[in-house]
Formats: C-alpha cells, structure tokens, sequence
C-alpha cells in the first residue's frame, strides 16, 4: 500500500511542476524560450548517469518530462515492486521511465516502446544507444484505432509541449502545432511479432487522453499483462470511468498514486492472471 506521505509529496511536487507551466507558459510562447531552449540542447544534449545507463536531455519537454518522472518519482511504488523482466510502455516519449524503472531495480529483459510523436520516438532511440539496454523495441505509431476506423494512419496533434501530442480527437491545429498522419499499430500484434507469447509484467499507459479508446478497442492484449499503471486525464474522462473498463478486463486492487480533479495516476493488477495476485 503506497504511504499517505508519497500521495502527498507526489501531489506537491506534480502541483509545483505544472504551476511552473501555467506561470511561465506565457512568457515561454511569447518569447519562444521553448524553442531556443530546444535547439540548444539539441545541438548540446544535456547527460545525465544513472545506475545501469545514462540518458539525455535534448528539449524542453525533455525536461518536463524528466521532472514528472524522476523528480517527482510517480511510478515508482510500482516499479519498485516485484522484478519487471517484460514491460511495455504506451506514450513512451523519450523513454524516461524505463530508465527511471531501470534505475530503481534492473532493466527488463524485454520490452515494447510506442508513441505517436516522430521526434520522441528518435530522442527515444538514441537514449537507448546510448545505454546498455538490450531487447528494447521502439515503435512509431498509435493505438486502440482498429475496428476499421481508420486506413491504416490516424491523426496526431504535435504540440509545442511535446508531452501534450495526442491523437487529433477533433482537434484542429493551431499556430504552434500541427496534425500529422501516424501508424495505426495493433498492440497484440506487435507485442507477438518482437515480444513474442510471453506475459507483460507491467504495462505502464500515458496517452494524453486516448486511454479509454486504448481499453475499449485494444483490450486484448490486457489478458496478457499481470499489472498496469496508468495516468488518465479528465478532458476525456475520469477514474470511475477508467477503473470500470479496467474491471471489465479483470484487473482489481485499484490504488490511487496520485490524484486529482483534472488527472491522476492509477495502479492495479490482473487479478484473472496465474500470476497476477501475488507480489
């Protein structure tokens, strides 16, 4: 059971990060700081060691997402948990919390990357170069888009704030973003064609929005996954919504990691897997 003093200090430090977003957004817009920041650090990416690798920081989102995850340590009751030798990540952008998961434990054996975002998915790659990682699988693309709704594409929302980029549900695009065509993979498939049939320790979903589309129209690759965490937003739904479908799918002893009216962060197991209710 996550301690009431983690909610708490997650709660403040998620709160102080994404003040510093909405206080300095304005002035990062109006001056283009965000961009000059981001052309900075890609032509001199900013290194960062860490227990089994090293990772880097190669634009402002980089650093955003850096925060969320490492200093606010969101994930971490979960990945501190139980060894994590298969893993998949859905919203990997530039794979921070793998290496955060890596950092606290040991790097999963295996492991499926995806995001919709070309440039996360090439910062994703060359972080993976620069480690020692082995059996990692990056993919570009998105999904919970089948049933034939799309042709093999879907639209996806670039955003100057990278973690923002999401499938383009009605969005239009505006001055500083833009809509692009991304594949539309099948998350089975593709966790059967480079995973291979094994069970996914821990399926780790930060899509922007997209989460209960994932859950409704990708679901069956949730019977092979022994525990999920995943951050919903509220612009499309909320955590009754999200506990019920992941109820549906088998998953139980639902516990909140952080929490709030606008988004939050929710871990939970399979509770029909042979292997998902124990520790």
């Amino acid at each position: 059971m996550t301690s009431l003093d983690f909610k708490k200090r997650v709660s403040h430090r998620l709160g102080f990060c994404r003040m510093l977003q909405l206080v300095f957004g304005p002035f990062l817009r109006l001056f283009c700081l965000r961009q000059l920041v981001s052309r900075l650090l890609e032509a001199y990416p900013l290194p960062i060691l860490l227990k089994h690798s090293s990772i880097s920081i190669r634009c402002w989102s980089d650093i955003l997402a850096y925060l969320e995850i490492f200093y606010t340590g969101v994930y971490d009751p979960v990945f501190s948990k139980t060894p994590i030798r298969t893993y998949c990540d859905l919203g990997c952008q530039s794979g921070f919390a793998l290496f955060r998961l890596g950092n606290l434990t040991h790097p999963p054996t295996q492991g499926l990357l995806i995001d919709g975002n070309p440039h996360a998915i090439r910062r994703c790659k060359k972080n993976l170069l620069d480690s020692r990682y082995q059996g990692i699988h990056v993919v570009h693309g998105v999904v919970g888009c089948g049933g034939g709704e799309f042709h093999g594409s879907a639209p996806f929302l670039i955003r100057p704030n990278e973690l923002e980029c999401s499938l383009a549900q009605g969005s239009f695009p505006t001055k500083e973003s833009d809509v692009i065509p991304v594949p539309v993979v099948t998350l089975e498939k593709e966790w059967l064609r480079l995973i291979g049939p094994r069970t996914c320790d821990l399926l780790k979903i930060d899509v922007e929005g997209a989460e209960k589309i994932i859950l409704q129209k990708d679901s069956i690759f949730f019977s092979r996954v022994k525990r999920c965490v995943l951050e919903w937003h509220g612009s499309t739904t909320n955590r009754t919504e999200i506990t019920t479908l992941l109820e549906r799918l088998g998953f139980g002893e639902f516990e909140d990691l952080w929490d709030s009216p606008q988004a939050g962060v929710v871990a939970c197991r399979n509770l029909t897997h042979p292997g998902g209710i124990q520790g």
